[in-house]
């Protein structure tokens, strides 16, 4: 199933993609669930999206460490779609983020770059700065990306003296930065 999701998905057929989820849901595991996530999310479906997480939880499917990282994408791509200062959504979402981030926790995957990656992101996106930190702080293995991202979000919220600290400390520890990483430095 998940095959031809993604087949219909990427030729534009996003209807179709979504008749066959709806009409074998009988027979979607979590990858399937996990695909269908991730075409939402590409299609600008955020609120979709996070509908058919719950429906699969409904459902008894069981997330994975993708599946929670694509909801937390979601999350994120929510807020900065709705814009931060719509408190209702960024609110909601913010819950949402929540729950996906003890989902992460009981299941053992909150240390995984990627699933850490994307709370850092999502907190960031939501405004909570020191939440993003905590994250980053627990992060055990901190790759180009996790750096970049607290930069960014550093530097988003005007917090330039943590940014350069930061950007500091990624250069002690001999961290590669990539262009993004130099563009953000700049900007603070």
């Amino acid at each position: 199933v998940s095959t031809l999701l993604c087949m219909y998905a990427e030729f534009g057929q996003f209807t179709e993609s979504e008749n066959l989820f709806w009409n074998c849901l009988h027979h979607c595991d979590v990858v399937s669930w996990t695909t269908m996530l991730t075409i939402y999310i590409e299609n600008g479906l955020e609120h979709k999206a996070m509908e058919i997480y719950n429906k699969m939880y409904a459902e008894g499917v069981i997330p994975n460490e993708w599946t929670i990282a694509v909801a937390l994408q979601g999350c994120s791509a929510l807020v900065k779609k709705e814009g931060i200062s719509c408190v209702s959504v960024s609110r909601t979402t913010l819950d949402i983020g929540h729950i996906l981030h003890i989902e992460a926790l009981q299941r053992g995957f909150e240390l995984c770059s990627f699933i850490g990656n994307n709370l850092v992101t999502m907190y960031g996106n939501c405004g909570h700065i020191h939440d993003a930190e905590s994250v980053f702080a627990m992060l055990t293995n901190h790759n180009s990306v996790s750096w970049t991202e607290m930069l960014s979000i550093y530097v988003e919220h005007c917090k330039t003296k943590e940014a350069l600290k930061l950007y500091r400390q990624m250069h002690e520890q001999g961290a590669d930065s990539d262009e993004r990483t130099l563009l953000i430095v700049i900007k603070a």
